[in-house]
């Protein structure tokens, strides 16, 4: 289990629109096998299912700027508090949320790796505008 990882802020590089920001993040996280769905201008939704976990974030976007920040996620082990880690309280079924919108404390590790991957394929696909 890790600290649950947000990626807030992370520059565009040179100077784009923003549709070719979104553009970007779309080509960037279907090369990494992410479905997307924009859900707004400057928000995208996408989900990662890789066996029987399900892995949904939040992006957003400027034309300057996008953070890609957790949304819920199935069979992930989360913990929702530093409480629920001690206890060993953790919710396996289901998409995975917290009381209250609260985001959990701690995730699977393999949570982070999937989102530096995202990450890395949007960056390269930034690169190619």
């Amino acid at each position: 289990m890790i600290p649950l990882y947000n990626l807030n802020g992370h520059p565009v590089g040179h100077e784009r629109s923003q549709q070719q920001v979104r553009a970007a993040i779309n080509v960037g996280a279907r090369t990494a096998g992410w479905s997307v769905q924009d859900v707004e201008v400057g928000k995208i939704l996408a989900i990662n299912f890789i066996r029987a976990h399900v892995v949904a974030v939040d992006i957003t976007y400027t034309a300057k700027h996008y953070s890609i920040n957790y949304a819920n996620s199935m069979h992930m082990k989360v913990y929702c508090s530093e409480q629920d880690k001690f206890l060993g309280r953790t919710k396996v079924t289901g998409f995975e949320s917290c009381a209250n919108g609260i985001q959990p404390t701690y995730i699977h590790g393999t949570y982070q790796i999937w989102i530096d991957e995202l990450n890395a394929s949007i960056v390269a696909a930034l690169s190619l505008n």
